[in-house]
């Protein structure tokens, strides 16, 4: 535990997906939260809409999740 409360806000730049992963480790919904919300802002700039619903299926979403989900499939 004390490995992940050290590393995650290290990796919050440089990789966010592992920062994501050991907050969720710690159960620190908080920072889940956020590092999810940026990574689904930063998936849908990109255009990767199935990320982007994964990230807002993290969150907790469901209607900003279906949206990403259609644009997925309809840009497939």
């Amino acid at each position: 535990t004390e490995c992940y409360e050290e590393l995650a806000p290290r990796y919050e730049a440089s990789n966010p997906e592992m920062a994501l992963e050991f907050y969720s480790k710690l159960k620190n919904q908080i920072k889940v939260k956020e590092l999810a919300t940026r990574l689904m802002r930063q998936a849908e700039d990109e255009d990767r809409f199935k990320s982007a619903a994964q990230y807002a299926a993290i969150i907790g979403n469901k209607k900003t999740e279906h949206i990403f989900k259609e644009a997925h499939n309809l840009l497939s």
